[in-house]
């Protein structure tokens, strides 16, 4: 994930859902996997989703997240490199309740 940005950095302008996934709802991760930058996300990681941007040309996501509540992150995901599939994320993470 890129560096942590101040709080509305990403999601003022990507507030979005991208389904399954809603704003303001914390997931886990269920399966691990790898972002676009090569990091891992093992299971029972948690975040707050925040909003996406996607890009059908080169089959990229941009998920913005807030791991402590108070920064953003910028994953990157792209579905032409790596899973996840960018279209079935139900099958990576999780709602929590």
């Amino acid at each position: 994930m890129t560096n942590p940005r101040e709080r509305g950095y990403w999601s003022t302008k990507y507030a979005k859902p991208w389904p399954p996934l809603q704003c303001g709802v914390k997931y886990r991760v269920i399966q691990a996997f790898t972002d676009y930058d090569g990091e891992l996300h093992p299971v029972g990681e948690e975040w707050l989703y925040l909003g996406h941007d996607y890009n059908a040309y080169h089959d990229g996501l941009s998920l913005f997240i807030s791991r402590d509540g108070d920064r953003e992150w910028h994953l990157r995901l792209s579905a032409l490199d790596n899973p996840p599939d960018v279209h079935r994320l139900e099958q990576y993470l999780e709602p929590l309740s």
